[in-house]
């Protein structure tokens, strides 16, 4: 599930991986809390990346009260891994591993760009190639991206618009385009785009689970009984207290 949000929110989670991307100028700059002893401040480019597991209680609110504007990704953990410990990670925009190329900048979050990979591997538990691209738009720049064998994706207008693949799909920016679904009998597949005015846009690829999928509220699970069991849980207080 992919949102965008411009406002404070508390809950729980469980049984997932959440991306938290702060993408927007200077001065908006996002804090966030868990009952876990987790707390960060991210400012614009930075990324949180938290697995929920079996289950965590956080706050996102705008840093001393400015309005902030993130991009949230939620990705379903293997059914063996629903119930790991939670964790986060704060991955910083000016720290991350960056390829360049002429008119071109690709900070590598999660994956592989080109030669450039990120460090350390992020997701623990399912391979995610998670770049934020640049494209400045002078004499009509190109980037080309590899897609893992299998994996499915989608590409986010940030801002201005881009060209994507060889039949030259247009997505502006507030728009997703998906990639072509493809199968590990297709090898690894490359995705083309060009832009003429300066573009901004989040690349992310995975492999599919194909499991069973129960979302209600913060929770996703396998079976109903375990999306019961979770509001159980969570209304029991087994997740402990709301951060302040």
């Amino acid at each position: 599930m992919f949102r965008y949000s411009s406002t404070q929110v508390v809950f729980g989670e469980q049984d997932l991986e959440v991306v938290l991307h702060q993408l927007v100028a200077i001065m908006m700059i996002v804090e966030h809390r868990d009952n876990h002893e987790g707390h960060g401040v991210l400012k614009p480019g930075d990324v949180q990346w938290m697995t929920a597991g079996r289950g965590i209680l956080h706050r996102e609110m705008a840093h001393n009260k400015q309005q902030a504007h993130t991009l949230q990704l939620w990705l379903n953990l293997p059914a063996e891994n629903k119930m790991v410990e939670p964790t986060y990670q704060d991955l910083l925009g000016d720290k991350a591993p960056v390829r360049r190329e002429p008119r071109v900048e690709a900070r590598v979050f999660s994956g592989r760009s080109g030669n450039v990979e990120a460090i350390p591997r992020v997701s623990n538990y399912l391979p995610v190639t998670m770049v934020d691209v640049r494209l400045d738009g002078d004499e009509g720049t190109s980037f080309t991206q590899e897609i893992p064998p299998g994996d499915e994706g989608f590409v986010y207008a940030v801002s201005g618009q881009g060209y994507f693949s060889t039949n030259g799909t247009l997505v502006s920016a507030g728009q997703a385009g998906h990639l072509t679904r493809t199968s590990t009998a297709d090898g690894a597949t490359m995705l083309s785009v060009s832009a003429k005015e300066p573009t901004r846009f989040l690349l992310w690829t995975g492999r599919p689970l194909r499991q069973p999928i129960v979302a209600r509220g913060p929770f996703v699970m396998n079976t109903e009984s375990q999306i019961a069991e979770a509001f159980a849980d969570y209304s029991a207080g087994l997740f402990g207290s709301i951060p302040a």
